[in-house]
């Protein structure tokens, strides 16, 4: 019997979460750009920043990831999104949600090499498949469940954008620690001994002579 993978189920509850976290950021910010009074060129421009810094940064990101660790690197990058979504709080003009853009882009970045590595290692040779099907479907259903639920708030809240995005930082808490919980770091298995080389004797040196003569 087809050993069953026990990762990808309890990571299918963070990312459920930090989908829609940042699905109701995804839904609510244009809207708060145009009521800021950007134009719709500046607001197409907002919307792609973030995955234009995480394709400049990817590569990067993925070499640190293999050196610190990558439960390290994405808990770095949750909590980086956390950050994302607190600031987006409090921004009042353009600049600042360019920037915020720009450091989700990081977060992209630190996470996407992190989760993929997880999902490879933790899920077992004979499903690892469907280890990708559970996280893509978590992404699916809640990127599916914010889009209703920003729109809710947003009627609730009577455009109150500030009040959208203090949800989304508190509920972008709980994947924290579900992957500090659950998430366990691969045990990569030791290196090999460098295969130990023979001493070689040294050549015996020529003998000295004292005066010049034959063999000398």
């Amino acid at each position: 019997m087809t050993s069953r993978p026990n990762w990808p189920r309890p990571r299918a509850r963070p990312t459920a979460s930090a989908r829609l976290s940042f699905g109701l950021v995804t839904f609510a910010l244009p809207l708060y750009a145009r009521e800021l009074g950007m134009s719709l060129q500046a607001i197409g421009l907002l919307a792609s920043v973030n995955m234009m810094v995480a394709l400049a940064l990817k590569p990067l990101m993925g070499r640190i990831a293999d050196r610190v660790g990558l439960k390290l690197g994405l808990a770095a990058a949750i909590v980086g999104r956390s950050v994302v979504t607190a600031l987006l709080a409090v921004a009042a003009v353009p600049w600042q949600l360019f920037g915020a853009r720009a450091l989700h882009g990081l977060t992209i970045a630190m996470r996407d090499p992190s989760v993929n590595a997880l999902i490879a290692e933790h899920g077992s040779k004979q499903a690892i498949a469907q280890s990708f099907a559970w996280y893509q479907t978590a992404k699916s259903v809640g990127g599916s469940l914010s889009k209703a639920a920003a729109g809710v708030l947003i009627t609730l809240t009577a455009s109150n954008f500030s009040i959208v995005f203090l949800v989304a930082f508190v509920l972008s808490l709980a994947p924290v620690l579900v992957v500090l919980r659950y998430v366990r770091e691969p045990q990569l298995p030791p290196l090999p001994e460098p295969a130990s080389v023979p001493e070689r004797s040294p050549a015996p040196r020529p003998p000295r002579c004292s005066s010049p003569g034959p063999g000398c």
